[in-house]
């Protein structure tokens, strides 16, 4: 981030030429100042590596078989959104201790993110909340998003179905309609 801001203001400048952005003076800077990254809280990610080598395979030969376009490869998943939550890493220097553990916020929302492959359609995102009407929403006509409410806010297979059916299906056929293909074309 210290990069690009330096190249915008040696752009704004007219300086743009003479200045080089290396990772280097950060580095040393930190050195000097004993300023490290500090991890508050974290969890261990793992990856089924094999499985996602062969699904590599069968996915090819599908594409193939069916001779699909990037505008008819979808991708979609999910994340967590903890709006009330702290970071877990902080920059201290050596002389500091470590932090001492607190309570994360729970409160989050999860997001339902899909698009195409060739990035020209983007489905409406699907939010699950906790609460079917929240406050917040008591004068709101139009939601940007496709709300969805579930006990501890998570993404389960019955909304999942729902919003399949109900927003990605009529979506997906609207954008192949717009793009001159059938709507009864393959899509993954």
């Amino acid at each position: 981030m210290l990069q690009e801001k330096g190249r915008d203001l040696a752009k704004k400048t007219g300086e743009e030429g003479e200045c080089q952005f290396s990772d280097g003076w950060l580095h040393r800077f930190k050195v000097r100042y004993g300023i490290r990254k500090l991890d508050i809280s974290g969890e261990s990610k793992s990856a089924n590596l094999s499985s996602a080598e062969e699904f590599v395979d069968r996915f090819v030969k599908i594409v193939e078989e069916h001779n699909l376009t990037s505008e008819q490869i979808y991708n979609a998943d999910e994340t967590g959104l903890f709006y009330r939550c702290l970071p877990r890493t902080t920059l201290a220097s050596e002389s500091e201790g470590d932090v001492k553990e607190f309570k994360q916020s729970k409160d989050r929302l999860t997001v339902l993110c899909c698009a195409n492959m060739a990035g020209t359609h983007k489905v409406k995102l699907c939010v699950v909340g906790k609460h079917k009407k929240p406050r917040c929403f008591k004068n709101v006509n139009y939601l940007p998003v496709d709300y969805r409410n579930q006990r501890s806010a998570w993404m389960t297979a019955k909304i999942f179905l729902d919003w399949f059916k109900h927003c990605f299906v009529p979506s997906v056929k609207e954008n192949l309609k717009k793009n001159g293909l059938p709507e009864d074309s393959k899509v993954v």
